[in-house]
């Protein structure tokens, strides 16, 4: 009877286990709708910034790529998640990234996941970004992205590198590196045109009329695409993070289910087994009394 009593025990705690996992399921689906409304609006906006600053500048203001180039004066920042459940999605990014990382390597993980895998690692962490997922907030992101575009124009870094999943659907993800830098002949050569064209409009082929000088408006396109590049980058990665954990929660949900049905039918068979023996005990010390 003591193995019956061991298999209920573990069915009472798979049972609770599987609430637990349709609860989080629960939690993640409502958050993921959430979560893809935001996703799509920033994705429009950051698109029809980039159509804008198109059509008006026929220079590249940054020059963006999916090669990883690490330096001394690369900075990589790795998006991840502040909690688990959620599959391989901080697992995939340590993966991707951890044979370009030497030690002389800067890092600036975001996410407390991911900063506990690359901090057994040996190169500069930057520890100053690690909690921002945990209470997201715009205002406080876009002042973020505000301090490494300054990093970017100053020369602090000459290139950074973006290293986070990319929401496609529901059920698919996909790690995108974004090499970032500003080639420093194209902005100097974008300032001179556009103070030239400041000058003169008539010259333009485009024929823009600048309500403002052509610098401010590019410095302005500069800072903004940055900002709201970061913002998406953000929002791709909780968006993912969260349609993983409802994947995963899902998939522990119905593994719990089939756990549960082996589980009652060897409880059943151990509790019949015992019922069995206690009913030819029985009949047997009836048969020892008889004669």
């Amino acid at each position: 009877m003591s193995s019956s009593k061991e298999i209920y025990k573990r069915i009472c705690s798979v049972t609770l286990l599987q609430q637990i996992t349709k609860t989080m399921k629960l939690i993640s689906v409502s958050r993921l709708t959430k979560l893809q409304n935001l996703l799509n609006n920033k994705r429009k906006f950051l698109q029809a910034l980039n159509e804008i600053q198109a059509n008006i500048d026929k220079i590249n203001i940054f020059s963006i790529s999916d090669d990883i180039v690490v330096n001394e004066k690369t900075l990589i920042i790795p998006v991840g998640s502040d909690k688990g459940f959620c599959g391989a999605f901080n697992s995939s990014i340590y993966k991707t990234i951890i044979n370009y990382i030497k030690s002389d390597t800067s890092l600036m993980p975001i996410g407390s996941k991911l900063f506990s895998l690359f901090n057994k690692t040996n190169c500069k962490l930057i520890d100053s970004n690690v909690n921002l997922l945990k209470f997201t907030n715009d205002d406080d992101v876009k002042k973020i992205a505000t301090e490494l575009l300054n990093m970017l124009t100053t020369g602090d870094y000459e290139n950074i590198v973006f290293i986070y999943n990319k929401f496609l659907s529901t059920s698919l993800k996909q790690v995108v590196i974004e090499n970032i830098s500003i080639p420093k002949h194209e902005v100097d050569k974008n300032t001179e045109s556009t103070n030239e064209n400041s000058e003169s409009n008539n010259e333009n082929e485009s024929y823009v009329i600048y309500e403002s000088s052509a610098c401010d408006i590019n410095k302005f396109f500069m800072e903004n695409i940055f900002i709201y590049k970061f913002l998406n980058i953000i929002y791709e990665s909780l968006t993912s993070e969260n349609a993983s954990r409802m994947i995963t929660m899902n998939k522990a949900s119905d593994n719990s289910d089939n756990l549960l049905k082996a589980l009652k039918i060897l409880y059943n068979k151990s509790r019949q087994a015992s019922i069995t023996n206690e009913i030819i005990e029985i009949s047997a010390g009836t048969m020892s009394v008889n004669k």
